[in-house]
């Protein structure tokens, strides 16, 4: 007990504590092993533990072997009962050796808990799930990103396109495992397909169109200043130039007979082309 311990501490005078080769630690060791508080504490947990047996604890839970497949995960199980011993050629003949694994065993065989089929079960089971909802679950990766000033958006180290007018902004991506989605607040401006290798390049080229676009009206209209700087008779020749511009050339239809030129051609010689008639 402890109080005997607490006398044999306050009793032991001879006793004094050694420092070993170990330190402090082996000291006490050396200590504890002469009071014999190894043993005490031995005694004190038998005794206590019988005064426990004694109480009425009411009904004590009877012992229950392990079920069938205790502690096993649903792989376990399968290699266990299903796949055990079992050569299958390919994935037809895994699919439907299973389907008849499950009608004939799995779902036909008393389950140790509930003692009743799964089968049974299930199909009391079946009109107490809610119904789906009708839209599918929106099951994206969303986050925040910010659109270069050459209009490209990077994910995973993959650049995307996005169009020119968003560049330098920031977008909303929806990241799918096949493909990403960018909105700007509700509008969805771009869509891609995922791309799984690294620092590649994925654009529409209908992204860059607008942009071209805007580039070529920037160069005439820089071109057209340069030549108006020329002279002060630059703008009036200019405008002259705008007015004898000749329409764009088109498809052209004769559709009158007087549009036809009556030209008389000779008959062609087609004499070269007729066989010769052999001689005797």
């Amino acid at each position: 007990k402890a109080d005997d311990l607490l006398a044999r501490l306050q009793a032991a005078d001879t006793l004094r504590l050694r420092s070993l080769a170990h330190g402090d630690v082996a000291a006490l060791w050396h200590q504890a092993r002469q009071l014999d508080v190894a043993g005490i504490i031995d005694r004190e947990l038998l005794v206590t533990g019988r005064r426990y047996a004694q109480r009425s604890l009411g009904a004590a839970i009877p012992w229950q072997a392990p079920s069938k497949n205790a502690g096993l995960t649903v792989g376990q199980t399968l290699k266990k009962n299903f796949l055990a011993g079992l050569e299958l050629p390919d994935l037809t003949a895994l699919n439907a050796a299973a389907r008849v694994w499950l009608d004939t065993v799995a779902n036909v065989r008393l389950h140790g808990e509930t003692h009743r089929t799964p089968m049974a079960m299930f199909a009391e089971e079946q009109s107490k799930p809610r119904p789906l909802p009708p839209y599918p679950y929106d099951a994206a990766a969303v986050a925040t990103v910010r659109v270069s000033n050459r209009g490209r958006v990077t994910v995973d180290t993959n650049r995307y396109s996005v169009p020119a007018a968003y560049a330098s902004g920031q977008l909303t991506l929806k990241l799918y495992a096949e493909r990403l989605r960018l909105f700007d607040g509700e509008k969805l401006v771009t869509e891609h397909r995922r791309c799984y290798e690294r620092y590649q390049d994925r654009a529409h080229p209908e992204h860059a169109a607008a942009l071209l676009h805007d580039r070529q009206q920037a160069r005439e209209q820089q071109l057209l200043l340069q030549f108006l700087r020329l002279s002060p008779q630059a703008q009036a020749y200019h405008e002259q130039l705008v007015e004898r511009r000749l329409p764009e050339p088109g498809a052209l239809h004769l559709t009158r007979q007087s549009d036809l030129l009556e030209l008389e051609l000779p008959a062609p010689d087609l004499s070269f082309y007729e066989p010769k008639s052999s001689q005797p």
